[in-house]
């Protein structure tokens, strides 16, 4: 289906402009005509392709969410809170997308559908929630809590980005502080050796081996490791068993595996919370709550937990069965389902493991800077040492 651009005339004589969906601009006129509309332009609408320099970030999307919800809570005309987002927003594709989705609206499309258009900004729960809000009349409070749950996983997002920042810069300044060595360094002083005319450390022979190596290979390394890491990019978004697997193995590292699971707990805990507010049966709340652990191995879990629900289990039940699923949930489940405050004790769950993701975050951060410290010097170390051992066995000899 296409979409397109459309001003006409009703037949009072009343200006309108909007957009529709159709299969071509032909199919386009004749679904003007049927809502008694004159069709005076009609032009194709061409979604623009979002480019890297301005890519829509998650901090803009979640500003936008909590300034929609405040307008709608506020009673302003939805077609006018797009039009104020539009004006506030200086960012290209950003306003963009908000004109398309507010030309949507103005040819009688829902929000949720005009949204549902834009998957890499409005993912599809995101939609339904909206979806079920306008049903229900309750658009401003489902935006409001849909804000809020954006801000909580952005904070997320920021955590692990912090936890993972300063290990990769550091093992990254190792790589290239040890390949400099290897490539300007050590060839100077191998080619110093070579006049000693004398037998040389093991040490040195090695260093000096591997120098030689990197020197020789450097370009056939990076192509080499340029490949491996596009073709295993590559075979992850191709097959669900190998994501499964990487996962998988993920929440079993030292360090690291804790981090993964409480961050997948958390974000289950509150998309659940979520989903059965907007009143979504617990068994769709499940499937979508799926989806948005970012962890292959805990949607599986959970889609056995959803089976598990539909064969008369209840959800208590089937989380204490799955080893992923800590204790803790289990118990807040229980209680929610006995005293028919479900949603609330998801909530609690969620704000306990975001604490404690906070905290093994900072425990994760002090154990791994002085563990990359010792390494790093003892690698530069190792390479200063190797380098200078014949000089020091010259020199005794001397």
């Amino acid at each position: 289906m296409a979409h397109f651009y459309y001003a006409g005339k009703t037949l009072q004589g009343v200006n309108v402009e909007g957009a529709i969906e159709a299969i071509d601009q032909r199919a386009a006129r004749v679904a003007l005509r049927e809502q008694s509309i004159i069709t005076l332009s009609l032009k194709r609408r061409l979604h623009p392709k979002f480019t890297w320099q301005s890519a829509i970030t998650h901090r803009q999307m979640h500003h936008f969410v909590r300034q929609l919800a405040t307008m709608i809570s506020a009673g302003i005309p939805l077609l006018n809170c797009f039009d104020i987002a539009c004006t506030a927003n200086r960012q290209s594709n950003m306003r963009q997308m908000l004109k398309n989705i507010r030309s949507d609206l103005a040819g009688g499309e829902a929000l949720s559908r005009a949204m549902a258009k834009y998957p890499q900004q409005f993912d599809p729960l995101f939609c339904q929630l909206v979806h079920n809000g306008e049903i229900s009349g309750t658009l401003g409070s489902v935006l409001q809590r849909l804000a809020s749950d954006s801000a909580k996983r952005e904070t997320l997002r920021l955590q692990l980005k912090k936890a993972l920042t300063y290990p990769i810069t550091v093992m990254i300044l190792s790589v290239a502080v040890t390949l400099l060595l290897l490539i300007t360094v050590v060839p100077k002083f191998a080619a110093n050796f070579a006049d000693f005319d004398a037998q040389l450390p093991p040490a040195t022979v090695a260093l000096i081996a591997a120098s030689n190596f990197v020197v020789d290979y450097a370009a056939t390394l990076v192509v080499a490791l340029t490949l491996i890491i596009i073709m295993t990019r590559y075979a992850l978004q191709r097959s669900q068993t190998l994501r499964h697997f990487k996962d998988r193995q993920l929440l079993r590292t030292p360090l690291i595996g804790p981090v993964v699971q409480k961050t997948a707990t958390a974000r289950l805990s509150r998309t659940l919370a979520a989903t059965i507010a907007s009143h979504l049966p617990v068994v769709d709340a499940l499937q979508a709550a799926a989806q948005c652990t970012g962890n292959q191995a805990y949607n599986a879990a959970v889609k056995v937990v959803e089976k598990r629900l539909i064969a008369g289990d209840s959800l208590s039940r089937a989380f204490a069965d799955e080893p992923l699923f800590p204790a803790v949930l289990q118990q807040y489940v229980a209680i929610g389902e006995q005293c028919g405050a479900l949603e609330q004790m998801l909530n609690a769950a969620a704000i306990q493991f975001e604490e404690d993701l906070d905290n093994t975050i900072q425990r994760f951060i002090d154990l791994l800077e002085p563990a990359i410290m010792v390494v790093l010097a003892l690698l530069i170390g190792a390479i200063i040492l190797a380098l200078y051992m014949p000089i020091f066995e010259l020199g005794a000899v001397i």
